[in-house]
């Protein structure tokens, strides 16, 4: 099973992430965004782990204090095949806290966890190229939002019919 953990998002929510993605897709013409059921905040990624391993991630799911994440601005993440569009996430203290907490917990239980930064983004499309003028522009595609973070789950990652597809495993609340 390809196994992440997650911040899921409310429809409003993701409502406007879609609208920005359909909007740069546009500009650029060519390219995938991500399916608006998808739009998620990965807070640790496991990757490949066999199904009897869940138990161990869910025990390693604890509580914490809800907050509120602010999205502002798009950026990209430069790439040959075509560049990765994202909304990014202002620092938030909480929001360290809680990746830190589950990082901890499942290297704990035995899980290889990513060393490197945690870059907290919500990615809107791949595969797409826009002119240094064209990606200026898209500053005003997505005002700041708060998102309120009330819980956090782990998720399924699944190829059904050739369409990538989250399905939530386990929900922890906050």
């Amino acid at each position: 099973m390809r196994l992440f953990l997650a911040i899921n998002f409310p429809e409003t929510v993701k409502d406007r992430l879609f609208s920005a993605a359909c909007a740069l897709r546009e500009m650029a013409g060519s390219g995938s965004i991500t399916r608006r059921e998808n739009f998620h905040l990965t807070l640790v990624f496991l990757g490949e782990v066999p199904p009897d391993r869940v138990p161990a991630i869910q025990s390693a799911m604890h509580s914490a204090s809800g907050f509120s994440l602010t999205a502002a601005s798009i950026g990209r993440f430069r790439r040959p095949q075509g560049d990765l569009y994202w909304a990014g996430v202002m620092p938030n203290p909480e929001l360290q806290k809680l990746r830190a907490m589950l990082c901890k917990a499942l290297r704990a239980s035995g899980f290889p966890i990513e060393s490197r930064a945690f870059r907290p983004h919500l990615t809107l499309g791949r595969g797409m190229r826009l002119t240094d003028a064209a990606f200026s522009a898209c500053a005003d595609l997505l005002p700041p939002m708060e998102i309120p973070v009330s819980s956090y789950s782990l998720m399924c990652s699944e190829r059904r019919n050739g369409i990538l597809t989250y399905t939530e495993l386990h929900r922890q609340l906050l």
